[in-house]
């Protein structure tokens, strides 16, 4: 355990933060109205107006803090198998999200007895996501 430990210290945070805020704009881009936010809303049967309530800020903060740690669960993999480069880190995120993320939600939806349609938006989403920050972790780092 204080070898893992070793490693969260040895995390560049900064790096970190960005990797998150990518995440952040790349979910804000893909829930958009532009790109699958209508058909997201659509699926989980909320209006518009739900989405624009009072504590949207909080969830917006609580999503963030679940991409810093994310992120920063990622960086520690990127420096344990000592990766280095874009490709290196995206195709880990890559391999993160279908094989814990995306999964793992799949089956959350099945059980749930969602639409495919939501596991498709929510999967390629992680997918992108996670695969960015693993490009900038292993880039940065």
């Amino acid at each position: 355990m204080e070898v893992l430990l070793d490693y969260v210290y040895e995390l560049n945070w900064i790096t970190v933060i960005v990797a998150a805020c990518v995440g952040m704009l790349i979910n804000a881009a893909w829930y958009s109205d532009s790109l699958f936010g209508k058909q997201w809303r659509k699926s989980v049967k909320l209006k518009k107006s739900d989405t624009e309530k009072d504590g949207v800020s909080v969830t917006l903060l609580i999503s963030l803090m679940t991409l810093i740690i994310s992120a920063a669960a990622l960086g520690v993999l990127v420096m344990v198998l000592d990766l280095s480069g874009a490709v290196s880190g995206l195709l880990l995120g890559t391999l993160v999200a279908s094989g814990f993320v995306i999964t793992n939600n799949g089956m959350h939806k099945l059980y749930e007895q969602r639409p495919f349609a939501l596991y498709a938006i929510t999967a390629v989403g992680d997918i992108l996501t996670l695969a960015a920050m693993g490009a900038i972790l292993a880039t940065w780092s």
